[in-house]
């Protein structure tokens, strides 16, 4: 068995780069946007150039019951922040007793938050999500057009899958990935997402630099031996909570090897020998997604959630105090005894 259709819920980065990917391998996905504009640009063709290449049509929807009555696979593709939102509009719009399977890519809790959700709708979801981002890539949309540079698709992607086993889900995933890695509960993968352990101690770094819209390479300029310690100190703490929970925790530094398939010894030589990663350019806005995003959705789950658990969590205390006064509201995740022991006894 195959999925019917794929959709796809965010026309950004990530999502188109998917989609992209996806039109590639042979399927015709259905993009979820807000844009009018956008959908019929993305009819007339995305131009794509990097690691996939060509003017790739997708067709796109601003109706969101359209989307889920018509795909049984969807792939949630926004920022952390809207997962709560989007998941309700799925829920709202999906009857009783049908079964859809949700795959949310960079998951950041996003799986943690659809099973609280749809445990008291009797609605059977599938759900899945990704440790980290599949794709690096930047989209740029004019008046006329939409373009799209894949800099990299990643070697591996890890996911983890609530309840039952999505094996329709297994075989796209091996179709777009060169290697699907699994782990058995969201609290491993949510918790082992790169971004934050990396975005969120090296923006507040370089806070006076992004005031003043200065422009520099966040991963390499100013990188050193006492930044690679605080990541480092990070990292730690996550695998501390990741231990106490009884779950899997990959290193930072090995996941990112991982991805690309190379083996460099520490973090500051890994991002200045990766063209991806020593020219990325560092925020020149608080509204970044590095700051709002990784920390509400990166950080301050690993204080709540070292609370919950009894785990001492200083250097995430400490950045989230230093964060707060920068911070959007947010709508925050929420652990209790309670509520982890209803997540972790669904791998049991």
């Amino acid at each position: 068995m195959t999925y019917r259709r794929i959709g796809i819920i965010g026309a950004g980065n990530t999502g188109l780069a998917l989609a992209a990917h996806l039109v590639a391998k042979g399927f015709a996905p259905l993009m979820f946007t807000r844009r009018t504009q956008m959908v019929s640009m993305l009819g007339k063709g995305l131009k794509v150039k990097g690691a996939l290449q060509g003017n790739i049509p997708i067709q796109a929807t601003t109706d969101v019951r359209q989307l889920v009555t018509s795909c049984d696979l969807l792939i949630i593709s926004t920022w952390a922040n809207a997962h709560g939102e989007v998941l309700r509009q799925i829920a709202s719009v999906t009857e009783k007793g049908s079964c859809r399977s949700i795959l949310i890519l960079n998951g950041n809790w996003g799986a943690y938050q659809a099973g609280s959700l749809v445990r008291p709708r009797e609605i059977h979801f599938k759900i899945a999500e990704s440790a980290g981002m599949p794709y690096v890539s930047r989209y740029a949309l004019s008046k006329h057009d939409i373009s799209l540079s894949i800099s990299g698709i990643k070697d591996s992607i890890t996911i983890s899958q609530q309840r039952s086993p999505d094996f329709e889900l297994d075989e796209l995933l091996g179709q777009l990935f060169n290697d699907v890695r699994h782990e058995d509960s969201c609290f491993a993968t949510s918790l082992s997402a790169p971004n934050p352990v990396i975005h969120a101690p090296l923006c507040l770094l370089n806070l006076a630099r992004i005031q003043e819209r200065d422009s520099f390479h966040i991963l390499v300029d100013g990188f050193g031996p006492e930044t690679e310690s605080l990541i480092q100190g990070l990292d730690a703490e996550r695998e501390s909570l990741a231990r106490c929970l009884h779950v899997s925790y990959l290193p930072i530094l090995e996941q990112l090897n991982g991805f690309w398939n190379v083996h460099r010894p520490t973090l500051q030589d890994f991002f200045q020998s990766q063209t991806l990663y020593a020219t990325l350019e560092g925020p020149r806005s608080l509204q970044h997604r590095f700051i709002q995003e990784d920390v509400p959705f990166g950080i301050v789950p690993l204080v709540d959630l070292g609370r919950a658990a009894g785990v001492s969590t200083p250097i995430s205390t400490s950045l989230m105090e230093l964060y707060r006064p920068y911070l959007q509201p947010y709508e925050r995740i929420g652990f209790d005894a309670a509520s982890l022991d209803a997540a972790l006894s669904i791998r049991d």
